[in-house]
């Protein structure tokens, strides 16, 4: 996984390391009950919420790409900073 999308992941640290494997792990689980419901293209979306379980969209992307997928990401930091920037031209 790591080659194939040019991660630096000797930049991580254990948070990191435990989504990814815990990503990966839940998104083997989910290809699994796909298959062994049948599951064809268009018929499911997995989605993926938070930098945790980005590692499982790659896997998913590497493993089963016919399937859809949707990643969300909710920036509170970005919305923090923008907000806080906002109160200060006020």
């Amino acid at each position: 996984m790591w080659e194939s999308f040019q991660i630096e992941s000797d930049k991580g640290y254990g948070d990191y390391d435990e989504s990814s494997l815990f990503s990966v792990a839940a998104t083997r689980v989910m290809h699994s009950v796909l298959d062994s419901l049948k599951v064809r293209k268009g018929q499911a979306i997995a989605i993926y919420n938070e930098w945790q379980t980005a590692m499982g969209l790659l896997y998913s992307k590497r493993h089963r790409p016919d399937l859809d997928t949707l990643f969300h990401h909710t920036c509170h930091d970005c919305r923090t900073f923008y907000c806080g920037q906002r109160q200060k031209s006020l």
